[in-house]
């Protein structure tokens, strides 16, 4: 097994954990530079021990430092412990964390909040420091160098392996999903986030007053329409127009085990957006949340190496909008998890308003305050 076999098992997993808005994820190392590798080591132990005596799943992700001028590494490896959080945390692994920078004499630790995805250096004050808001490996890498301040050199996440140092266990699983993706599959399960969402076009003469406005709004925004639809989300898009996924949010699993992060199995053909701007004289109002987690069984006529659903574009993200092709079929089977209901405005001038259910006396005076300069709303 080489070590980029490694590593592609190290992107899967750490990003199912830090895509994950459920739970907090953090990247803290006791390792200073002042210290013999052994010395090193052995003060990591002892963090591993605090972290399990705090009821937190972790593992070591192990790398090295190189020289950013020519790309040589380093002889010197640092450890680092990847620390999983829980659901309904309520900030506890946060506030450890900054226990543990100031004990272990650190500058900062890598940190995602439940119900983010985004990434920031968690400093020993509690302030944080956005790195980035989707995940990838290079931008955890590049936040990690930028924590441990080490100037010329960067940092570069080699493998991982379990805190019970069962390497070998994970190697043969690994191998077993290589040989399942290259055989090819002709029945799996795709799990990721699900939007669900309604869209409805008015004309601008049945809005032209603040009754008209108020009574059509409050309707709309009151509860989830029955007309909505759900659609599993696959990834963000490099662009609106584009094929490529920038970030693949989807895993996929077998019958026996998860299978991986899809990043090879699919592909996507980009049909356009969603949601279609509205006409001259129109509106388009749309109601839609996000289900965290979703599964979809996918069913194909043959065994399949990737498959390349149709998809449109909603918000910068790839979202399936055809579920059966003579290649597969897509089944949803359940989802959950489900965020804050969400109103998105769209006007014929390419404007948008967006706003919560939460807020939305808040978003009807917004538009309102629109429709009245635009002179659809008289004065």
């Amino acid at each position: 097994m080489k070590k980029t076999d490694l590593k592609e098992t190290t992107l899967s997993r750490v990003f199912r954990y830090f895509h994950n808005k459920k739970i907090p994820v953090g990247i803290i190392t006791a390792f200073r530079s002042d210290k013999s590798y052994k010395e090193n080591v052995n003060r990591n132990k002892v963090l591993a021990n605090k972290i399990t005596s705090a009821k937190y799943g972790y593992f070591y992700v192990e790398g090295h430092w190189q020289d950013k001028s020519d790309g040589n590494k380093a002889a010197a490896k640092e450890d680092s412990i990847l620390i999983v959080g829980r659901e309904n945390d309520n900030g506890k692994l946060k506030g450890l964390l900054k226990k543990w920078i100031r004990e272990y004499n650190q500058d900062a630790a890598l940190f995602k909040d439940e119900g983010t995805t985004s990434i920031a250096l968690l400093e020993q004050s509690g302030n944080l420091i956005n790195i980035s808001n989707n995940f990838s490996l290079k931008k955890i890498e590049i936040g990690y160098t930028r924590l441990r301040g080490r100037g010329k050199k960067s940092f570069s996440f080699d493998e991982e392996r379990e805190g019970l140092g069962w390497l070998g266990q994970m190697i043969e699983k690994i191998g077993r999903k290589k040989a399942t993706m290259k055989e090819g599959l002709s029945e799996c399960v795709l799990s990721g986030p699900e939007l669900t969402y309604y869209v409805e076009t008015i004309k601008e003469k049945d809005i032209n007053s603040i009754q008209k406005l108020s009574e059509y709004f409050l309707v709309f925004s009151e509860e989830p329409p029955d007309m909505r639809t759900s659609h599993l989300v696959l990834g963000s898009l490099e662009s609106d127009k584009g094929n490529i996924l920038d970030t693949v949010y989807v895993s996929i699993e077998n019958s026996d085990e998860s299978v991986g992060d899809a990043v090879d199995f699919i592909r996507i053909k980009n049909t356009g957006k969603l949601i279609n701007e509205p006409k001259k004289g129109e509106v388009v109002f749309v109601y839609f949340y996000y289900y965290n987690h979703a599964t979809y069984e996918l069913r194909a006529h043959k065994k399949i190496k990737n498959i390349c659903p149709e998809t449109k574009s909603f918000q910068g993200e790839a979202i399936i909008t055809k579920t059966d092709d003579i290649i597969f079929e897509l089944i949803a089977e359940d989802a959950s998890g489900g965020g804050e209901y969400r109103l998105q405005i769209l006007f014929n001038d390419g404007d948008c308003l967006e706003g919560t259910v939460g807020n939305k006396d808040e978003l009807m005076q917004q538009i309102s305050d629109y429709l009245t300069d635009k002179g659809v709303i008289k004065k």
